[in-house]
């Protein structure tokens, strides 16, 4: 109200209404996400027939969704379409990292098995391995052919999940032969292993060789067996052969002793133990071979 007085002392007076509107209400819900995922954002207001303005992104609905890479604080800016009166909220969006997740990888030899560890930064951590199933840090595997494991891990305090891999590749075995052979009592035989391997290395056993072909003279029927091992991958297979000794016959000639003074023929048998098929050659003064003379 204003009053006006003039020289005279009359007076007269005037008036007007200031009406303040309200400040319409805002609040918007925060959320907790993982990194990567995404945050639905929503503006609850009072104004009539409201217009909103988000920042950041300048999105014009009362909800958002938003998949920031790290915290952020978003607001927003709510006018009432009636008293064109504005108020603003915002909004926290916390973004956890993953956790970090590593498997190690490993060879082996067909028929072996090794052990893969998750290594993570996950607190309290859960595990998911695939294939298989387990669900510990550390798992043992004797795969049949190269295969890629795969662990998830959960975060205990975040929820967070993030993979890991290692791979197992699996080398075969070198392929190992050796020859057989047969002998008689005194004689020798060659035994040679034919392998797969890639720069092999080898061991006998008997003996303790270490090349590729042994000469051997065993006493009886022995089997020799070799360890080969490939020099690429380590792989060791083995093989074996066995050396057959026949026994020698045994002779005897009758007579055993003959003198001979007069001149004429002396016939002598060789009496074999054992059975045939046989086969003669006599020598006379143990070096010379009688010709013609096989019965």
């Amino acid at each position: 109200t204003v009053t006006i007085f003039d020289a005279n002392g009359c007076s007269s007076s005037a008036s007007q209404t200031v009406t303040v509107n309200p400040m319409p209400t805002v609040s918007v819900n925060s959320d907790t996400i993982c990194a990567g995922g995404s945050a639905l954002l929503t503006a609850t207001t009072s104004a009539s027939n409201p217009s909103y303005l988000w920042s950041p992104g300048g999105a014009t609905t009362p909800s958002i969704t938003v998949s920031p890479s790290a915290t952020t604080i978003y607001l927003v800016t709510v006018t009432d379409g009636t008293t064109v009166c504005a108020n603003s909220a915002s909004g926290t969006v916390t973004v956890n990292p993953l956790p970090a997740v590593s498997v190690n990888s490993a060879a082996i030899c067909t028929g072996a098995s090794t052990v893969l560890t998750a290594t993570t930064s996950a607190s309290n951590p859960g595990y998911l391995w695939s294939p298989g199933g387990a669900t510990t840090a550390a798992i043992t595997v004797s795969p049949s052919g190269t295969t890629i494991y795969t662990v998830t891990v959960t975060d205990g305090t975040t929820t967070c999940v993030n993979s890991g891999s290692g791979t197992v590749t699996v080398n075969s075995l070198p392929t190992v032969s050796v020859n057989s052979a047969t002998v008689c009592a005194g004689g020798s035989a060659l035994l040679t292993a034919t392998t797969s391997a890639s720069n092999p290395s080898y061991l006998w056993s008997p003996g303790g060789a270490t090349t590729a072909s042994i000469t051997v003279s065993p006493a009886s029927t022995t089997t020799y067996a070799v360890a080969v091992t490939d020099g690429t991958t380590t792989c060791v297979n083995s093989g074996s052969g066995t050396v057959t000794v026949n026994p020698l016959p045994t002779v005897t000639i009758a007579p055993a002793t003959t003198n001979v003074e007069c001149a004429g023929a002396v016939t002598f048998t060789a009496d074999p133990a054992g059975e045939g098929p046989l086969t003669y050659q006599w020598f006379d003064n143990l070096t010379n071979a009688i010709a013609g003379e096989t019965n």
